[in-house]
């Protein structure tokens, strides 16, 4: 008999992935899929101080340190490290946070601190750790699965300015109304523009 739960869990990791692979065509970054790639000549490549390691990029943590062995990366960036071209570099679905390799959590997952959710280097201010769960923080939201993106229709409420009122001389009382139902239609006026 034929065990098809690794077919299944391939074919499931493969439809996660939306928008253009690694070395994929494009037109826009937005369009490349891998975490830490930019739109390059109609080409999805690594970012700058990211390298290539298998299908994903992987950001080089130091120029300055050389490697023959993974365990060398160890000390200095955490057992989520590897040697990779004589350069230390965090492994494939991982990112680096406070010079340490911490495993991605991606949109959704459960989470326990903002710096484990990561949806790219561009992207780790737009994500963040709510209620327990990886989600686009306000102002962001989700494109293609795995990415925040700016909202659109997102529009942060100005405060209101502050104004300093000038003395009001006595009125009478036919003046008095006149000054009521002129502060009304402004009041009425403000609530119109703000939920209409």
């Amino acid at each position: 008999m034929i065990n098809l739960i690794p077919f299944a869990v391939m074919v499931l990791l493969i439809d996660q992935t939306v928008g253009s692979a690694l070395n994929g065509p494009c037109a826009s970054n937005e369009e490349c899929g891998t975490f830490d790639t930019h739109c390059r000549n109609g080409t999805c490549v690594c970012r700058d101080n990211f390298i290539t390691v298998y299908d994903s990029c992987v950001h080089v943590a130091s120029e300055t340190v050389e490697c023959t062995r993974k365990e060398q990366c160890h000390s200095i960036l955490g057992s989520k490290s590897t040697c990779k071209n004589k350069r230390c570099v965090c492994r494939p679905f991982h990112h680096l946070h406070k010079k340490q390799c911490v495993k991605n959590k991606d949109l959704h997952d459960f989470c326990e601190h903002d710096h484990q959710c990561y949806c790219g280097q561009d992207c780790v201010e737009r994500i963040g750790c709510i209620n327990h769960k990886c989600t686009c923080r306000e102002g962001y939201k989700t494109y293609s699965i795995r990415r925040c993106i700016v909202d659109p229709l997102y529009s942060v409420e100005t405060p209101p300015i502050a104004v300093q009122q000038a003395p009001i001389p006595p009125m009478n009382s036919a003046a008095l109304i006149n000054h009521s139902i002129l502060l009304y239609i402004i009041m009425f006026s403000n609530f119109l523009i703000r939920y209409m």
